[in-house]
């Protein structure tokens, strides 16, 4: 089958998170599933597409069932951190992200550190701070 563009729309069909790829199924196409294709990792971080989440995809030349997704594009399932100018949520709850504005990270969700910890400046918690050597 010839594809017209090189850029398509599709919805993520399967996920391996062992080998980073994915399928993407074409609604426009009757459901047609690509075989698994690589997800761009804009600066090494790969990210766990969730299934059924809108993406872009640029189709190879061999037609529409090979290419790369391009990523996930902001909608009405998918929004950005409202007030970030740089945020990323995990996984499929909004309510676990990260996000920047100004001089200013938060991460909102559970944090586990192996290794050590360091910083200078004031440090200050809501809650409970536990460990071995505090």
């Amino acid at each position: 089958m010839a594809n017209s563009s090189p850029i398509r729309v599709g919805r993520i069909g399967t996920v391996n998170t062992e080998t980073g790829m994915v399928s993407v199924v074409y609604e426009d196409r009757g459901g047609a599933s690509t075989a698994e294709i690589p997800v761009l990792c804009p600066g090494g971080i790969w990210r766990t597409p969730q299934i059924g989440s809108l993406v872009l995809v640029t189709v190879l030349s061999n037609g529409s069932s090979m290419g790369i997704v391009l990523g996930e594009f902001t909608n009405s399932m998918n929004k950005p951190v409202q007030g970030a100018d740089w945020s990323l949520i995990f996984g499929a709850d909004p309510t676990k992200y990260m996000s920047f504005s100004g001089d200013k990270l938060q991460i909102n969700c559970d944090v586990e550190i192996k290794g050590n910890l360091s910083g200078s400046g004031n440090a200050s918690f809501d809650g409970q701070v536990s460990g071995s050597n505090i």
